[in-house]
């Protein structure tokens, strides 16, 4: 869109999908707050807005990740547009249509609607509703799939399906190991207690008062049989958790809720107040520090490297913004990390256990204008050496991420440094 318009300038290719990701957190944010409404009523909106506007996982996840950010926001609308229908049915054309999309877009979208679907089964009360709805279930998915297929094929121009493709690599091969192993709990005392901070012990109590005072499974059921069927999967993290982030809100709204129906108000405030204490100090490191050097040296790139110039990235895969942040025809490369079932080590490895043999490896084949190299890397003589004697200079070095040392017990920063040759 940006190419047709004549607007692909670096800046607007850099900063169109942060504002497309903001637009939905919006949505995201809006349904969010319908969603809670449906339960507890309009008394409920300010407190939400309190614990909207200081999550640090509100603040900072939910408008940064492009793709998770799409499906969250459709799945909060069409599960806003589901409950508040008082047919038991389930024939909701309007959730089922943004249901379709949420799909087409991201297949994982599906995991909670198959509980859904389940769910809204069992409640028929007779044996024909029952069969009807389990008979629409099944041509909506039908529909899906092939709506989905059709997508595919005329965006790749050949038949194929990523659906097939993203289950095919990361369960039957389960290439999702590759870029990490976790425990099959570890979304519960890991994942979700990282997202929610401050706010766990309201969280908890509204899973408790949700259970005692609404007497029925639905919204925790669908959460928690999702999480269930995503913990099968080798590799987590928490951005996968952003999709269910508005039923996580509403049930720190409704632990809030619960309590003030106690009249616990003296504890209500304290939880609020260090909760909000607690994500906004994340909030903070989160926003302005965590990573801040991909940026700040993508930055000087964009702005300074001329089309003649050459760039290699010695850090691991996808560690900065790259050609997305600088939209100019600069040579740039960074370690292969594509995943290997041989058993050979990918570049990313390789750079990772011998980093002096491999950063010498790659100057040997090409001289490269610019470096950019973690601070660890360099902190060794024999790396610092080699790259004074190949006349590279540091030019900016720039806050990466907290490291704690274990035989010292102190905390230090990893740098992201980038070197120009003289």
């Amino acid at each position: 869109m940006l190419k047709i318009f004549n607007l692909d300038t670096p800046l607007a290719v850099a900063y169109a999908p942060r504002l497309l990701s903001a637009i939905y957190a919006i949505v995201v944010d809006v349904y969010s707050l319908r969603l809670a409404k449906l339960y507890i009523g309009n008394r409920c909106t300010y407190v939400f807005l309190f614990i909207l506007f200081t999550s640090w996982f509100s603040l900072f996840a939910v408008p940064r990740i492009l793709a998770n950010s799409l499906e969250a926001a459709l799945f909060a609308a069409a599960l806003y547009e589901f409950l508040k229908s008082e047919d038991l049915s389930g024939l909701n054309i309007k959730a089922r249509i943004l249901t379709t999309i949420s799909f087409v877009a991201r297949p994982t979208s599906l995991v909670p609607w198959v509980f859904i679907y389940i769910h809204q089964c069992l409640r028929q009360r007779t044996l024909r509703s029952f069969i009807t709805l389990v008979a629409f279930n099944a041509l909506h998915c039908a529909l899906m799939i092939v709506v989905s297929i059709a997508v595919d094929c005329v965006y790749f121009g050949k038949l194929t399906w990523t659906a097939w493709n993203f289950f095919e690599f990361n369960v039957i091969q389960k290439g999702s190991s590759f870029y990490g192993n976790h425990g099959p709990f570890w979304f519960f005392p890991a994942g979700l207690p990282y997202i929610i901070f401050g706010y766990i012990p309201l969280f908890l109590t509204g899973i408790f008062g949700f259970l005692r005072r609404e007497r029925q499974w639905d919204l925790l059921g669908y959460f928690l049989g999702a999480l269930a069927f995503l913990s099968i999967n080798a590799h987590k993290e928490e951005r996968f958790l952003v999709p269910f982030f508005p039923i996580v809100l509403f049930l720190i709204v409704y632990g809030v809720h619960y309590l003030c129906a106690k009249r616990k108000f003296g504890v209500v405030r304290l939880l609020l107040f260090i909760g909000a204490f607690l994500n906004l100090v994340l909030a903070s490191y989160s926003i302005f520090l965590f990573k801040r050097g991909s940026l700040d040296v993508m930055h000087h790139v964009r702005d300074n490297l001329k089309s003649h110039d050459s760039l290699y990235i010695f850090a691991s895969c996808h560690q900065t913004p790259f050609h997305a942040f600088i939209h100019r025809p600069i040579d740039i490369e960074f370690p292969e990390c594509v995943p290997r079932f041989d058993g050979v080590p990918t570049e990313s490895q390789l750079m990772e256990k011998v980093p002096y043999f491999f950063i010498e490896q790659k100057l040997n084949a090409k001289n490269y204008t610019h470096l950019v190299l973690l601070s660890t890397f360099t902190e060794e003589n024999e790396t610092a050496t080699l790259l004074a004697s190949r006349g590279y200079k540091i030019v900016l070095s720039s806050f990466y991420k907290p490291r704690f040392d274990t035989t010292t017990f102190s905390l230090g920063t990893i740098e992201l440094q980038l070197y120009r040759r003289r």
